[in-house]
């Protein structure tokens, strides 16, 4: 193991024992802000001040985006959280973008969805899930919790691994927002 390497696996075992969340997203939002800056847009992050977004950023384009950015350090995730208020209509913005992270230094990955395509998922998901039963035959409770597959389940559009893969390291889609 490199000495680069090493140093970042400590950090990582570092955040993991402290078992701060809030660390872990904020590691998500400068990775993802350090690559927006990387390809040309003036960034900011909020730090917990802005309820809907984490990061503020103008585009090449001169356009302003907000990005919330949901972070992971589970190298085997097949799904990050995130909650219903996606589907609320004054939370779904042309220029509102959603960035999962799985935080990995050695093997980065995330996927970019706009608010609009991310409500319509999540209401799809939800209605799926609420059609079937719990175990013991019973009708399941709505929750505010909704999954981001990151790997096909019986609950996602039938074309969820083409679009899946449209979202995967996709940082175009905040670049190139036009409108």
């Amino acid at each position: 193991m490199s000495e680069k390497e090493a140093i970042n696996t400590e950090v990582i075992e570092r955040i993991k024992q402290t078992n701060d969340n809030n660390n872990i997203g904020i590691a998500g939002e400068y990775y993802i802000a350090s690559l927006l800056s990387y390809y040309g847009c003036v960034t900011t992050i909020t730090l917990g001040r802005a309820k809907l977004f984490d990061i503020l950023a103008v585009t090449p384009n001169n356009k302003s985006v907000k990005i919330q950015v949901k972070t992971t350090l589970k190298k085997d995730k097949k799904r990050m959280l995130f909650t219903s208020s996606a589907e609320d209509p004054k939370n779904i913005q042309n220029n509102l973008f959603y960035v999962f992270v799985k935080y990995i230094p050695e093997n980065m990955e995330y996927w970019v969805i706009n608010s609009i395509e991310l409500a319509e998922y999540s209401k799809y998901i939800d209605a799926k899930w609420h059609s079937g039963l719990k175990k013991d035959g019973t009708l399941r409770k709505h929750g505010t919790i909704r999954n981001f597959h990151l790997k096909m389940r019986y609950t996602c559009p039938e074309d969820w691994p083409e679009r899946l893969n449209s979202y995967y390291k996709n940082i175009g889609k905040i670049l190139n927002y036009n409108k």
